[in-house]
């Protein structure tokens, strides 16, 4: 049985951990993307109906707040998504600045 001399374990170990850092980073970064841009389901459904019985002024404005209420909630939720992406790339662009 022939060991290789060449193979060293922190080196593997860091590679292991930088593609784990690279899946992390693209995956928080891929649900940020999508839970920014996806809409709550049935958030503004009440305000919608209320406005296509009566569209009045008043319902109207009604309808626009709740909708800027939703692209809110969907911001709060998604950052922290983007905040755990750029977490997990700092160690990435670290080691990539030391190798240069």
């Amino acid at each position: 049985m022939s060991v290789d001399q060449n193979h060293d374990p922190s080196t593997s170990r860091s590679d292991h951990r930088r593609r784990l850092y690279q899946f992390l980073a693209t995956l928080f970064f891929a649900l940020f993307i999508v839970g920014a841009n996806i809409p709550i389901l049935d958030y503004t459904k009440h305000e919608s109906l209320a406005y296509l019985k009566e569209p009045s002024q008043e319902n109207l404005k009604v309808l626009q707040a709740k909708q800027s209420e939703g692209r809110r909630t969907r911001w709060m939720f998604a950052s922290p998504l983007a905040i755990l992406g750029i977490i997990f790339t700092i160690p990435l662009l670290t080691k990539y600045r030391r190798k240069a």
